[in-house]
């Protein structure tokens, strides 16, 4: 199994079917473990993204994975990336304030909490754009993260990728809830 597969296996055993139940609130722990969950996948999304060629870096420079805003997480995102590489290259978590630019980012998550508007007219040609608002595809968004039946999941914009030669895997399509082509 690949390096960068098994933050993410790790954490789907532990994953429980009532993540969420519908009648309450979520608890600090359970909401803990969602964003555990969610920080495996945006590390394994970048394991299954190709950038353009011609702005792909090379060497040393980290892999960005850029947080839009204020950072869910709760220190989940560093533990999850830590020690992890992407091509040979480490990964980096970076925290954009929102005067900040995010072109640099090859992935830029972007929280409910922030209006990801904003945030998608800022995201450079090679940015992989994932949230989790309930809109964020239909915005222009290209990966929605999305908590259905007490699992976290995915639902894929693969016009909204084309359009910047950004490449995701089919092993990934395969995975994702639904895949779109444009705004539903």
């Amino acid at each position: 199994m690949d390096t960068w597969l098994l933050p993410l296996a790790r954490i789907l055993v532990v994953v429980p079917s009532v993540l969420f139940r519908p009648a309450q609130p979520p608890v600090a722990g359970q909401q803990s473990l969602e964003y555990e969950v969610k920080a495996a996948y945006l590390l394994n999304f970048l394991g299954y993204t190709e950038w353009p060629t011609a702005v792909i870096t090379t060497g040393n420079e980290p892999v960005r994975l850029c947080i839009a805003g204020r950072d869910p997480f709760g220190g989940a995102i560093d533990r999850v990336v830590q020690g992890q590489q992407i091509a040979g290259r480490p990964v980096a978590v970076e925290r954009l304030t929102p005067d900040e630019p995010a072109g640099h980012c090859e992935l830029l998550f972007v929280p409910a909490s922030v209006a990801p508007g904003p945030w998608l007219t800022r995201a450079g040609p090679r940015t992989l754009t994932v949230g989790e608002s309930s809109d964020f595809i239909d915005r222009g968004g290209m990966i929605e993260l999305a908590v259905d039946a007490g699992r976290v999941r995915f639902d894929v914009n693969i016009g909204a990728a084309a359009a910047r030669n950004i490449r995701l895997s089919s092993r990934l399509l395969r995975l994702a809830r639904t895949t779109i082509r444009g705004p539903r």
